[in-house]
This record gives C-alpha cells, structure tokens and sequence, in this order.
C-alpha cells in the first residue's frame, strides 16, 4: 500500500515491519 509519513492513519515501514516480525 502507498502511505506517507504524515498520514497518522497509516503505520511507519518500521511499523510494519515490527508489527510483521510480532505476527510471526
């Protein structure tokens, strides 16, 4: 998906990827 960092709606690549790493 296209996010910005200005969008509070949308989670940061960090994010992603912490939230990816805690799912698995």
């Amino acid at each position: 998906d296209i996010c910005t960092g200005g969008n509070p709606k949308c989670p940061t690549k960090e994010d992603v990827i912490a939230i990816y790493k805690a799912a698995f």
